[in-house]
């Protein structure tokens, strides 16, 4: 019967430390997500800046661009 009640212990941490470790891992991957889709869009406003000039309007919309996808990840990374 200990044995049994050791085992079933044991099962138990196992089960509660895969399920902590995958949701950090999924955290991560998201946080990564958001870093990437932030990189390419600061990108795509110096390409903007780069081409029309800096107040012009293809370089507003890629700024609000920009700040949308630090708000979503911002909002989505962070629990309210």
């Amino acid at each position: 019967m200990s044995r049994m009640l050791s085992v079933s212990r044991i099962a138990v941490f196992a089960t509660l430390l895969g399920a902590s470790l995958l949701g950090t891992s999924a955290q991560a991957q998201m946080y990564g997500g958001c870093r990437e889709r932030v990189r390419r869009a600061e990108i795509r406003l110096q390409e903007a800046i780069n081409r029309h000039g800096a107040y012009s309007r293809q370089a507003r919309a890629r700024r609000h661009d920009l700040e949308r996808e630090r708000a979503s990840c911002r909002m989505g990374y962070y629990p309210r």
